[in-house]
């Protein structure tokens, strides 16, 4: 067992389509060939997820966003894990996590081989964007191979940073589909449409509250919690809908509520992947997303879903009224997408091709920076 490759993952605090990724890797990996490590903030789900499966794991306060004075304690921090686990690789998830991991390198002789898992685009707040570009100029010499969740993501970084195209993989997210509810829809009853999100900015829930308001004779449902839910709710408010729209807050298995659903909207503004779609298309049910980000590598429009324009509430609302109206062509589309996420979107697919990405780092055969 001597031989097995020794990955040590770094992650910011993590929720959602992060933390089901890093659980998948760490928990479906071939044991045999792998043996894995986390770092990460003691609180963070994924860490807690970690020390229920066995994971040998190492408190690091990753700051969940850019601060400089946080960032260098943390990396000097994971200096020491690294050192006294002697991994053959650093797997780093998040720019946050990237950012600490790699500093912890600068100035050491012998170094492991750094991974970026790249889950987000880069933040774009003022300010942001230069000091990522000062910091990937610096850094870049010791990444060794990137992951991007999706072309559209591997495409932004290349435009951004100095970086070439060969040294970044594309590996979409996966899904356990045989864990997902059927569909569980009472005959008769009224037409129902949801969205499960982070209540943030650039997920566009606001966008749907208003697309609820051109569709007076359905229901919908908003599945999650984030820092807009107040100003959410007050949206529904003035826009008439409140009486119409439930908030359910946090759902630890969301897919049993959305098998009741007739539909699902994901009207982001900013979408590097898309999971919540990949996992609610596995469960048979309509899909409607926007046109931006990877949401266009999981649907094809009109076949697997309908893509529809960000930001443009009338538009959506004309999207979930042809499903009602259209309910075997809906249920056909539907079909489709359930076998095409079987096809492209499983669990197992990810970590395998996870695990070659290690393979091939350690023995040179890709994208090194060094």
């Amino acid at each position: 067992m001597n031989d097995r490759i020794r990955v040590l993952h770094l992650a910011r605090p993590a929720a959602g389509g992060m933390r089901h990724h890093l659980a998948d890797l760490l928990s479906r990996s071939d044991s045999s060939r792998y043996q894995h490590f986390l770092a990460g903030p003691a609180s963070s789900p994924v860490f807690e997820d970690a020390l229920a499966t066995g994971i040998v794991s190492f408190p690091v306060s990753v700051p969940a966003s850019f601060h400089p004075a946080q960032s260098l304690k943390a990396a000097a921090r994971f200096r020491h894990v690294w050192s006294q686990v002697e991994p053959d690789i650093l797997h780093l998830h998040g720019w946050q996590a990237a950012l600490v991991g790699r500093l912890s390198v600068l100035a050491t002789g012998s170094r492991p081989r750094i991974i970026i898992t790249a889950h987000n685009f880069v933040p774009t707040a003022r300010g942001s964007t230069f000091a990522s570009r000062i910091s990937e100029g610096i850094l870049q010499p010791v990444t060794d191979h990137i992951i991007a969740v999706s072309k559209a993501l591997r495409d932004d970084l290349v435009t951004r940073f100095p970086i070439a195209a060969t040294r970044i993989s594309i590996i979409h997210n996966g899904i356990d589909y045989t864990s997902l509810p059927e569909r569980n829809r009472e005959p008769g009853s009224p037409f129902r449409i949801g969205t499960v999100a982070r209540l943030s900015a650039e997920k566009g829930v606001d966008t749907f509250i208003k697309a609820i308001s051109y569709l007076p004779d359905m229901d919908a449902v908003i599945v999650g919690d984030g820092p807009c839910r107040a100003e959410l709710a007050n949206l529904a408010e003035e826009a008439g809908v409140a009486k119409r729209i439930r908030f359910t807050g946090h759902l630890n298995r969301p897919a049993v509520e959305v098998a009741t659903w007739d539909a699902f909207v994901l009207a982001s503004t900013r979408e590097a992947f898309g999971i919540a779609i990949v996992e609610v298309m596995g469960q048979g049910i309509p899909v409607i997303g926007t046109r931006v980000g990877g949401i266009p590598e999981i649907i094809e429009d009109g076949v697997t879903g309908l893509l529809v324009k960000p930001g443009d509430p009338e538009t959506i609302a004309d999207a979930i009224r042809w499903i009602a109206e259209h309910p075997t062509d809906a249920a056909l589309m539907a079909e489709s997408a359930r076998l095409y996420v079987r096809q492209q979107f499983d669990v197992t697919r990810m970590v395998r091709d996870t695990e070659c990405v290690y393979t091939t780092v350690v023995s040179g055969r890709i994208g090194s920076g060094e």
